[in-house]
């Protein structure tokens, strides 16, 4: 019986055991990516200008509604009290109201205002119009950019609410002072409104 020999090959498969490179980005994806980030980051930016905008809205009208308050309060147990407003800036008074006893011309909350040997007399409680009476400046308070207004007076001029003995808000010609106070930054504002009775609340 006769034998085939043969040689018989066997095809051996071969794998590579590298692994696929991962591929890079391209041009247009990161400009994509830049173009996302740069959108997100602006929202961002504006959340948080418009979150220290209104903190400070309403840390400016918070801070006018204690002086109020307080200008209130010691009207009713002292001497008058009250706000004279500017632009961007107010400040807290007290109306200098007595008169020396001699040099009645001469304003005094203490006989130490009077020259020597005169006593300081009580005044009238009033913010004698037209002239108006002199305030002593017990704080100023300065609200950088951000711009306040009072619209409480007949008189446009008239930029100062102060109160009576009985606590009632007037303007410097004794007139009842009631309306809004506004503190305004570009488009956004806080208001606080008086009553004639001197009663604020927000609006």
């Amino acid at each position: 019986m006769a034998v085939k020999i043969g040689t018989q090959v066997s095809g051996i498969r071969c794998q590579g055991s590298g692994t696929r490179g991962q591929a890079g980005y391209s041009l247009v994806e990161m400009i994509v990516v830049i173009a996302i980030a740069s959108v997100l980051l602006s929202i961002a930016v504006i959340g948080f200008y418009d979150f220290i905008t209104n903190s400070k809205l309403n840390e400016y009208r918070d801070n006018i509604l204690s002086y109020l308050q307080e200008a209130r309060a010691r009207s009713i147990t002292s001497v008058p009290h009250g706000i004279a407003f500017a632009a961007n800036s107010y400040q807290f008074v007290r109306l200098k109201d007595g008169r020396c006893s001699t040099t009645s011309t001469t304003e005094c909350n203490a006989d130490s205002d009077c020259p020597s040997g005169e006593v300081c007399n009580s005044g009238d409680f009033m913010y004698d119009y037209p002239a108006g009476e002199p305030s002593v400046i017990l704080n100023n308070v300065l609200v950088g950019n951000y711009v306040l207004s009072w619209n409480g007076c007949s008189l446009l001029s008239d930029t100062t609410l102060w109160f009576d003995r009985k606590g009632i808000p007037r303007c410097v010609d004794w007139s009842l002072a009631f309306g809004t106070i506004t503190i305004t930054t570009g488009s956004r504002y806080k208001e606080l409104v008086i009553d004639r009775t001197g009663k604020v609340r927000y609006e």
